[in-house]
């Protein structure tokens, strides 16, 4: 006569085996949110590097047309986004005053980027 399985406690699963899958199933739910998270994370700076490299012509547009030439105001606000005109240091070392950088400041004002532009500010 056979013996019957239940009698002797073995159906079901242990605790050690209740607990690996748990920590299985938690290791994989935190990988999955990790990936959701990075991709959110990813769509979002391509859509704002796109909305920057779209307003960086117009900022320099209006840079070399403000009042008949090399811009009178070295900051501004284009399609809502501060930017500012500064010196590049090794430009100035080598007498080349033509080259500046553009810093488009994101809304907010914690992150920029930075863009090095012709420049030839009007002599006062």
């Amino acid at each position: 006569m056979a013996a019957d399985p239940a009698a002797h406690g073995e159906e079901g699963f242990s605790l050690i085996e209740v607990l690996c899958a748990f920590v299985i199933l938690s290791i994989s739910a935190a990988i999955v949110l990790q990936t959701v998270q990075l991709a959110a994370k990813s769509s979002a700076m391509a859509e704002e590097k796109m909305t920057i490299l779209t307003v960086v012509p117009k900022i320099e547009l209006a840079i070399t047309t403000a009042e008949g030439g090399g811009g009178s105001s070295p900051r501004g606000e284009t399609d809502g986004l501060h930017w500012q005109i500064e010196p590049v240091p090794f430009a100035e070392e080598q007498d080349d005053e033509g080259i500046a950088r553009l810093r488009v400041f994101l809304p907010g004002g914690e992150r920029h980027y930075d863009f090095l532009i012709n420049y030839h500010p009007r002599s006062p």
